[in-house]
């Protein structure tokens, strides 16, 4: 596999690895690395989704340099982890805007995470006559809409018209492969995706930070 050029597989693959199910964790340079391989796949709409790159690239990035940062790596391996480690050293502003902790901007990235789980699944049940606007379009009031303002949701929606068409995203994605094997690949990475998605929801519930500002 190409590894400048999006892979549902390898994709698919990140997401199983960032899953400790032993402990009941997600391992966040797993996750980081699911989000470097959802980029590529956000290069592969074309310029439509500029909106969400920079913002995704500026958070991943909050989050790797605590990763790098010898004195503190440890404690940010995984979510769960994290999240305590932040709360228990008072980086977490749980009132106001304000202070970029690594749970924030993470819950900032598991938000549109639940996007690109819902439109890859809205392509692996479409039908060769659906609209790939409107599939995006259902995906984004489904996840990332109720947290933007009417001005930015208005732009988003007409953004997302200037997606390619069904046909054309399915050829960038697999080439010449057959539809039917196409779809199987999509089903193994939604399923892939939404456990990550559903066990780093939980994580935060547990701790009631789903809501942070």
């Amino acid at each position: 596999m190409d590894p400048g050029k999006f892979s549902v597989a390898r994709l698919r693959d990140y997401c199983i690895q960032s899953v400790d199910d032993l402990n009941g964790e997600v391992n966040i340079p797993f996750y980081l690395k699911s989000w470097q391989e959802i980029l590529l796949f956000f290069n592969t709409m074309g310029s439509v989704f500029n909106f969400l790159t920079s913002d995704v690239k500026s958070k991943m990035n909050t989050v790797q340099t605590s990763l790098d940062d010898d004195q503190i790596a440890s404690h940010y391996q995984y979510i769960g982890k994290m999240l305590k480690y932040e709360l228990d050293n008072d980086l977490i502003d749980l009132v106001h805007y304000g202070k970029l902790s690594g749970a924030r901007q993470l819950l900032r990235l598991h938000r549109a995470f639940k996007f690109v789980a819902l439109l890859l699944q809205g392509l692996e049940t479409s039908l060769e006559s659906d609209n790939s606007h409107k599939i995006a379009s259902k995906s984004y009031e489904h996840s990332l809409a109720p947290y933007h303002t009417w001005l930015i949701r208005h732009t988003v929606y007409f953004a997302l018209r200037a997606l390619p068409s069904r046909k054309t995203l399915f050829l960038r994605l697999f080439g010449d492969r057959e539809e039917t094997d196409a779809k199987q690949e999509l089903n193994s990475a939604v399923d892939a995706l939404n456990r990550t998605y559903e066990l780093t929801n939980s994580l935060y519930d547990q701790l009631n930070l789903l809501d942070i500002p």
